[in-house]
């Protein structure tokens, strides 16, 4: 049988638990610095009230990587239903993957504003905006009007 002993110093245990601390903080900073290194997902609805201007608008598109027309091509007032059948489903549960909880505007009078994405991929996006705050928000197809994704999909691909 053989045994061990070690001696171990106040000092040196000390130290080991400082370097200890010290390299969790600059690798806890590193991960909070180098985003590619972040699991969290980014959060899916980024400051969605005060949209008040065209600029707010772009603004707002361009925190999830799209670059649009200058001016919208496409301004309308919508009238959200009051009650959904079975085919606002997909749509809903797009919106609510997104963050937006778009059944709690149902019967409310809502302003879509429609933009060229311009990134040669025919695709446009919407936002769709109630009292300056975006309440929802989708791609699709400019040439067959098929909704493609939602704002936080973006890979700045054509699809």
């Amino acid at each position: 049988m053989l045994i061990y002993t070690a001696k171990l110093k106040k000092n040196r245990i000390i130290f080991s638990i400082a370097a200890l601390f010290l390299l969790c903080g600059i690798f806890g900073v590193f991960i909070t610095v180098n985003p590619t290194m972040q699991t969290e997902p980014v959060s899916a609805v980024v400051e969605a009230k005060g949209i008040k201007s065209n600029e707010d608008r772009l603004d707002y598109l361009s925190q999830f990587g799209f670059i649009v027309s200058g001016e919208p091509i496409d301004e309308e007032d919508l009238k959200i239903p009051k009650t959904f059948d079975s085919s606002f489903d997909s749509y809903i549960a797009l919106q609510n993957e997104q963050g937006f909880d778009f059944e709690n505007y149902a019967g409310k009078k809502i302003k879509r504003y429609t933009y060229e994405l311009n990134d040669n991929s025919n695709r446009m996006v919407s936002l769709l905006i109630y009292k300056n705050k975006v309440i929802g928000a989708e791609v699709f197809s400019s040439d067959t009007g098929e909704l493609l994704q939602g704002l936080t999909t973006n890979n700045n691909e054509s699809i």
